[in-house]
């Protein structure tokens, strides 16, 4: 399976990784069962399918974390990925006598299959809150426009004020933005992507705001 176009590069290790744990995987459970390989191969294909796809939907979901994907794109490459890992689960696994037969299962019905358990609802409840998230960002742009601090105060201050206010650590504060540690504190040090600057300007300027209207 191939990497859609602007997945970024260093999210990709951990998927490579599990494709080939998952081909190790397959070829020791083909010598193990042998023969009786063709009556076993339902389930080896799904939890081969599973390795792989879900390896790939936590990247994506780390890339919206980082603010380099939105839900959208999340939503929309994981299901083209989801595809992609079904027809090739059903190369590599399906015995050729099954094809065209009453045990043959279809792309659709491998599809399906990895959709159903907690890993694909988890994994439906990170990309909801990276939407969330995206749109808070985007109601707040206006108002931190209009009201960002003076520009002599830098960024990573802003960040320990807003911290200080709200009593919290920096790792609760990025968990509060819903960005990675590692983005956040990328940004704290004045490097990071520009999106992810923009949320997290968004978020302690509100947070600078809001304590100088309401102070209680």
């Amino acid at each position: 399976m191939e990497f859609p176009d602007g997945f970024p590069e260093h999210l990709r290790a951990p998927v490579d990784a599990a494709i080939a744990q998952a081909e190790i995987d397959l070829s020791a459970q083909k010598k193990n069962f042998g023969r009786r390989f063709e009556s076993h191969w339902h389930g080896i294909l799904l939890v081969w399918a599973k390795t792989i796809f879900f390896a790939f939907a936590r990247q994506c979901c780390q890339a919206g974390h980082e603010g380099i994907w939105d839900g959208t794109r999340i939503r929309i490459e994981s299901e083209k990925y989801l595809t992609a890992v079904a027809h090739a689960a059903y190369i590599r696994i399906v015995p050729l006598k099954h094809r065209n037969s009453p045990l043959e299962i279809s792309l659709d019905e491998i599809s399906r299959a990895v959709k159903e358990g907690d890993e694909w609802r988890e994994f439906q409840s990170s990309v909801k809150g990276i939407a969330e998230g995206r749109a808070d960002l985007v109601r707040a742009q206006p108002k931190a426009i209009a009201e960002t601090p003076p520009p002599s105060i830098p960024l990573s201050e802003k960040m320990d004020r807003a911290a200080a206010l709200l009593h919290v650590s920096h790792d609760t504060m990025a968990l509060r933005i819903r960005i990675g540690r590692t983005t956040y504190f990328a940004v704290k040090r004045g490097g990071g992507r520009p999106t992810s600057r923009m949320k997290v300007e968004a978020f302690v300027t509100s947070v600078l705001q809001k304590m100088r209207t309401n102070p209680n």
